[in-house]
């Protein structure tokens, strides 16, 4: 399974009591409308389950060949059972790709064989026991992706939010221990040293190593907001700015380009965060994949450069956005909360020319978990994740406009009610009353 994967379907219900056919052309198009089937069926008041509206003759296809969840594990840690869960509840609503956000500054949770002094050191610790994910949780999840056509794309983001490494490896990390108001986006601080070639030893061992306990063919190398104020508090890596008439950005460059050879030479394709391309002129791979997050202008700046583009713009498909300031009280850089309205709302192709859409492969939601852990995941996730989900596989109408979100208000009520019944706690939408009475006019 990869990016190409088609997932194109026909359904057919007869009126009578004939047989159900589906036809498709791969058995990732079989799991969706076997989901469409699921969709259809309704449980009537006295007990017996139904399709209602036969014949039903349906021919479909997505709009958008990535349609994303984001899930950070670095923040908080979630148990296995957890992330399968969350891709049941994907695979419901027919997004394919679990982008896995598995190391940050705060962990490094993600067990290396070559390296595994970076999790024996830098993973949290919970009742003495180590919170991380080792190359069997990892088969299980691919594997248990794989049964439910979702692809798990994972992300150690570098250079910034590393200063989990320090534990490990400190004479690699830069700015350790400073004040992280300045030189990070958020405690802790630390960033990997562009400048020591034991740096780029360290990521050969590991990512040659951790890079085969993923099958999919792209690898997401992270890169956003890397901070230049952590790097100059480091006088060796002053010192080779100063010998080298080199600026902090020409570092990240440096950088990049020594990343993204390792990961080509163990055969993965690149995503990366915007700020590569638009902020660093760093230049990846041509078949990259340029990940949006800081607004919908951002969109346009990626296209224009002529990269496959994923849209995640936080105005709209951030959702652990809304619940405040988590170091000094307050708001946070990204509230409000984005409501399931909100989120059903954003067209990801907005403003952009033909040339630019066609570059637009999909979109994501994410959730970072500052926040967020298994007590509450399932109620920051669902449904909101739901309705991103029909926007990426639906598009617009038949009239080229977007949907209204009244509209889907029905669809959304039965989808809340199903992830119930499979044992996801999604949040309630509204008052019952509202399931029987139109609460929206």
């Amino acid at each position: 399974m990869g990016p190409d994967v088609i997932e194109s379907y026909s359904l057919n219900v007869p009126s009578d009591k004939g047989s159900i056919q589906v036809v498709a052309e791969t058995v990732f198009g079989v799991i969706k409308a076997l989901e469409t089937l699921h969709q259809l069926v309704q449980l009537n008041d006295d007990g017996r389950r139904s399709i209602q509206f036969a014949p039903i003759d349906i021919q479909d296809k997505p709009a958008f060949s990535y349609r994303g969840l984001m899930l950070d594990t670095a923040r908080n840690y979630f148990p296995v059972s957890d992330i399968l869960r969350t891709m049941d509840g994907m695979s419901m609503s027919k997004l394919n790709v679990l982008h896995w956000h598995i190391v940050d500054s705060q962990s490094f949770g993600l067990v290396s064989k070559a390296v595994p002094e970076l999790s024996e050191k830098g993973a949290y610790r919970k009742r003495g026991k180590l919170l991380t994910y080792n190359s069997d949780d990892i088969a299980t999840i691919v594997q248990y992706g794989l049964e439910r056509g979702i692809r798990v794309i994972p992300e150690i983001d570098m250079p910034g939010h590393t200063r989990a490494w320090a534990y490990a490896f400190p004479e690699l990390i830069a700015c350790v221990g400073t004040d992280s108001s300045v030189n990070a986006a958020e405690p802790p601080a630390g960033q990997l040293d562009p400048t020591n070639s034991e740096t780029y030893a360290l990521l050969q061992r590991l990512l040659s190593d951790v890079t085969t306990y993923f099958s999919d063919p792209y690898w997401h190398a992270g890169g956003d907001e890397v901070n230049f104020n952590c790097w100059n508090t480091s006088p060796t890596i002053k010192d080779f700015m100063s010998k080298n008439n080199a600026t902090p950005k020409d570092l990240v460059q440096i950088f990049g380009q020594k990343l993204y050879q390792i990961l080509q030479n163990s055969q993965k394709s690149i995503m990366a965060w915007e700020e590569m391309v638009i902020d660093f002129d760093v230049k990846i791979p041509g078949n990259s994949v340029v990940q949006v997050w800081r607004g919908v202008p951002n969109v346009k700046q990626v296209t224009e450069k002529g990269y496959k583009t994923v849209v995640s713009s936080n105005d709209f498909w951030y959702l652990d956005c809304g619940h405040g300031n988590f170091v000094n009280g307050g708001k946070s850089w990204c509230d409000p909360y984005k409501t399931h309205q909100d989120v059903y709302s954003f067209d990801i192709v907005n403003g952009l020319t033909p040339e630019q859409s066609r570059l637009i492969i999909g979109g994501e939601v994410c959730l970072w978990t500052e926040q967020v852990d298994p007590q509450n995941l399932d109620r920051m996730l669902w449904p909101r994740a739901s309705a991103a989900a029909e926007v990426l596989w639906s598009g617009k109408d038949a009239q080229g406009e977007n949907r209204k979100w009244k509209d889907a208000y029905p669809r959304y009520w039965d989808m809340r009610v199903r992830l119930v019944d499979r044992g996801i706690a999604a949040e309630p939408l509204q008052p019952l009353f509202c399931a029987n009475e139109d609460c929206n006019l």
